[in-house]
């Protein structure tokens, strides 16, 4: 389903400055000025509000629709029955591409530096792209929040569905994209956040086990993730807009296997280079 899709060879070796994650644990990556600009923790669990509970059916019914919505397109969905608090959410689905050249013509970023290879020998096999959504619920004024509510309802009506898709438009600037390398039957995954000039946390929850390294080479650092089994491991660290100060880009790598930590080591040089 859509909604449940979520990011060279150097002299001298990786060095390991932190290790079990434990429930107290928080890891941070700094730019250049000593800025926090991402952390990781850990979470405890919470039990679900009455609220909550009750929103089950109506955020179930969403996705749904959610499911239904095509590529690279932005909507807020509002669901009719199950939703006295009149709630609306907006939904995106990714721009997706087989090959990397559209791809980067459809970004237009060059200053990212994007490989088409590799290190190791992976290829570009597909990504996704989502823009930036000209609105967000969050940012609306209660004013405006109510005049969509109240658009939503009367498409409700006139459809006689038990739903309304009110479609969003995207700006130029991208939130996130995923690119997707393959050798063989192995698989290695970078996804690109834009942070602009926010922050980013990362938080898992208490009761998944899992281990959490910090790396640095070269004045470069990135936080590295194993599961319990090691058989996934991420890397994720940041890098600095050159032409923006305080813009941000959060990059996580992924892969799965064996050799995976070493793999994503490699890569992670190459990029970061």
């Amino acid at each position: 389903m859509k909604h449940k899709v979520k990011l060279l060879v150097m002299a001298g070796m990786l060095l390991a400055v932190s290790s079990a994650f434990g429930s107290t644990a928080f890891l941070y990556l700094k730019d250049r000025t000593g800025n926090v600009v991402h952390e990781e923790g850990t979470f405890k669990q919470h039990s679900m509000t009455e609220d909550e509970l009750a929103d089950i059916p109506r955020r179930s019914r969403m996705n749904q629709i959610w499911d239904t919505m095509g590529d690279g397109e932005a909507a807020f969905i509002y669901v009719v029955p199950d939703n006295p608090r009149h709630l609306f959410e907006l939904k995106l689905t990714p721009h997706t591409f087989t090959d990397e050249k559209e791809l980067f013509a459809k970004l237009n970023r060059p200053q990212l530096e994007l490989p088409g290879e590799l290190a190791s020998g992976y290829t570009f096999k597909s990504g996704t792209i989502i823009f930036e959504p000209s609105r967000r619920e969050g940012n609306l004024s209660e004013k405006e929040r109510q005049e969509v509510v109240q658009e939503l309802q009367e498409i409700a009506r006139q459809s006689g569905q038990d739903y309304a898709v009110l479609p969003v438009a995207f700006n130029k600037e991208f939130w996130a994209f995923t690119m997707d390398y393959v050798k063989g039957e192995e698989e290695v995954s970078l996804r690109v956040t834009n942070l602009f000039q926010h922050g980013s946390k990362g938080y898992t929850e208490e009761h998944i086990q899992m281990e959490k390294t910090m790396l640095e080479e070269n004045g470069k650092e990135a936080i590295m993730t194993r599961d319990e089994g090691g058989q996934s491991v991420e890397l994720t660290w940041i890098v600095e807009n050159q032409e923006e100060s305080g813009h941000h880009y959060l990059y996580s790598l992924r892969a799965h296997g064996n050799s995976a930590e070493e793999k994503l080591k490699q890569i992670w040089r190459q990029i970061v280079q």
